[in-house]
């Protein structure tokens, strides 16, 4: 499992800095001088082309067709829709559009990624994520808007541009929830680096047929120093890498809306590598728009925060762990979940001759009674869970290392449970009740026969 699936904090991490990505775009397109559907093609062509190569270097990633087999239907269409169709109208909708009028639309995309999530996935659309939403929008339109009015008013020119910024909004919001699922089972730099390789060939096809520019490697050499340095950095660091982090970051945050919030912050650091790189003053407004935005991120981050610690104070007052005084996988799993996950329990020590007690009444010296006269066995709020399946699915549930909104990453959890319990039953047979010699001689044939 990789490590942004274990650590949610590092998927949000990669999230955001996807969005460093996406938020330096715009200042490298402009250097480029080229073309909105130029700039497109050879952002993907490049950059798609950067990230199989990497795949193509790591073991793991290196088998790029098995998800077009089993997935291709869902795969191809969508790639086509989210980074052909999607970036297409991004980049050229800046041909008609002025830059506030595109960002304020584009950075609306979270919004219709909640929508669409909860359409797809009827995942909660709740109070918190609408409120904080809509207060992040409202300071996103007054940090672009300041000092914009008049273009933003805009002409028959800029109506085109901005409707094609929110279908892109939309292409790629639709791209990034349905394609979670396929990342979540072949990784993000396979699905990734796949989504990329299509769409560029989409936008190659496109822009030739439509546009009449069949992008080569001879029209390089028509191009500035400072346009292919810009080209390079887009494909490179703002898609290569960026796009990498962005999708698979969002892939693997358990709540795919509160993940595509952090978006809200493009604007944001624009404005602040403006001033950074640019020299540039920031306005009153625009610094009030600025803290209004990343006082709305944080406060849906707070929210999430507080209502699991309230969840978790509420639901579980006390957990204990009831087993022997040796350490056993059958015990050890669920306590390493609840020690990752940073959740308090209490250790309780039996000995042989009160298990024979519990074999023959079901319970503890003190009373507490053990269901199916069997350990290990974990006490929560005064009740009894046996069985180590039952008690590792629950401990993963609380710690947030257990797969929840993923059937498949679930099931390939439970597999391992299983598989170390059939281990456990077959080295036991080799050893009840058997002389020394038999012992070595059953675990021997074990070793190199169901073991091997």
């Amino acid at each position: 499992m990789a490590l942004w699936h274990r650590y949610h904090w590092i998927a949000y991490l990669a999230v955001f800095i996807g969005v460093l990505g996406h938020s330096s775009a715009e200042f490298f397109a402009v250097l480029s001088g080229i073309s909105g559907p130029e700039l497109s093609v050879w952002r993907f062509v490049l950059g798609g082309g950067g990230l199989v190569f990497v795949a193509l270097i790591l073991t793991e990633s290196r088998d790029l067709f098995t998800p077009l087999r089993t997935h291709g239907k869902l795969i191809i269409p969508i790639s086509l829709l989210g980074i052909t169709c999607g970036y297409l109208f991004f980049h050229w909708s800046l041909d008609f559009a002025s830059v506030p009028q595109v960002a304020t639309i584009v950075t609306a995309a979270p919004m219709f990624v909640g929508l669409i999530n909860f359409v797809v996935n009827k995942e909660p659309f709740g109070t918190a994520k609408i409120v904080s939403g809509l207060c992040a929008l409202g300071g996103i339109v007054l940090l672009v808007t300041d000092g914009y009015l008049e273009t933003l008013a805009g002409s028959t020119e800029s109506l085109i541009g901005v409707s094609m910024a929110l279908l892109s909004a939309i292409f790629l919001s639709i791209y990034m929830v349905l394609i979670k699922p396929v990342i979540a089972i072949y990784g993000a730099l396979r699905i990734t680096a796949i989504s990329l390789v299509i769409g560029a060939m989409g936008l190659w096809l496109i822009v030739g047929l439509v546009f009449g520019i069949w992008v080569t490697v001879e029209r390089l050499s028509g191009m500035s120093y400072l346009a292919i340095w810009s080209l390079l950095t887009i494909a490179i660091w703002n898609t290569t890498i960026t796009q990498f982090l962005w999708l698979g970051g969002l892939a693997a945050v358990p709540d795919i809306t509160r993940g595509s919030y952090l978006f809200f912050l493009k604007p944001v650091i624009a404005a602040l590598l403006a001033v950074v790189i640019l020299g540039q003053d920031l306005t009153t407004v625009q610094s009030m728009a600025i803290a209004m935005v990343t006082t709305s991120i944080l406060a849906e981050f707070l929210v999430d925060y507080f209502q699991k610690k309230m969840t978790v104070k509420e639901e579980i007052m006390e957990l204990t762990f009831i087993y022997f005084d040796f350490p056993f996988w059958r015990a050890e799993v669920g306590k390493i979940a609840l020690f990752l996950g940073g959740i308090a329990f209490k250790d309780k020590i039996i000995t042989r001759e009160e298990f024979q007690r519990v074999k023959i009444n079901g319970q503890l010296d003190d009373g507490t009674i053990i269901p199916f006269h069997q350990f290990p066995c974990l006490i929560v709020d005064n009740s009894p869970i046996v069985q180590t399946g039952g008690i590792i699915r629950f401990c993963g549930k609380l710690s947030g290392m257990y797969p929840e909104d993923n059937l498949i990453k679930a099931a390939q959890v439970d597999q391992f449970i299983d598989l170390a319990t059939d281990i456990t039953v077959l080295v036991s047979s080799c050893g009840a009740g058997k002389d020394d010699q038999t012992k070595k001689i059953l675990r021997q044939e074990l070793a190199g026969g169901e073991l091997a």
